[in-house]
């Protein structure tokens, strides 16, 4: 199971930490290079033993498994990277909040009671 954890950090140190996540899954692409690499040796194997295409699925499954985790932690580098660049292009000042104006209310004009309308008696 999967849970995110949230930490906070200055402002500064975020080019550092995604440095270092950059590394980190720089580090489990290899890995997963080298799980493909396995694959492609076992099916090099001139064998057709349900043993060869157990253990190639087995390897194929944890390469899937991988290439997910792999996924995810390149999902939340850009989202760092997205947040960053959202900070460091706003405007130095914030632009004064727009002028508005009240909308005028139509005047309210009263209405008769129900049952006593206006009767000329003329």
């Amino acid at each position: 199971m999967k849970v995110r954890i949230i930490q906070s950090i200055d402002i500064e140190e975020i080019p550092n930490k995604l440095r270092e996540l950059l590394d980190s899954t720089s580090h489990n692409m290899r890995e997963l290079q080298s799980l493909f690499g396995e694959c492609l040796s076992v099916s090099d194997i001139n064998s057709n033993s349900s043993l060869k295409y157990n253990f190639l699925k087995q390897t194929m499954e944890k390469l899937r498994s991988e290439l997910a985790s792999v996924d995810q932690e390149l999902s939340d580098i850009d989202s760092i990277l997205e947040g960053y660049i959202g900070i460091i292009e706003e405007p130095a000042t914030p632009p004064p909040p727009p002028q508005v104006s009240p909308i005028p209310k139509p005047p309210v004009q009263p209405q008769a009671p129900v049952g006593e309308e206006d009767v000329d008696e003329g």
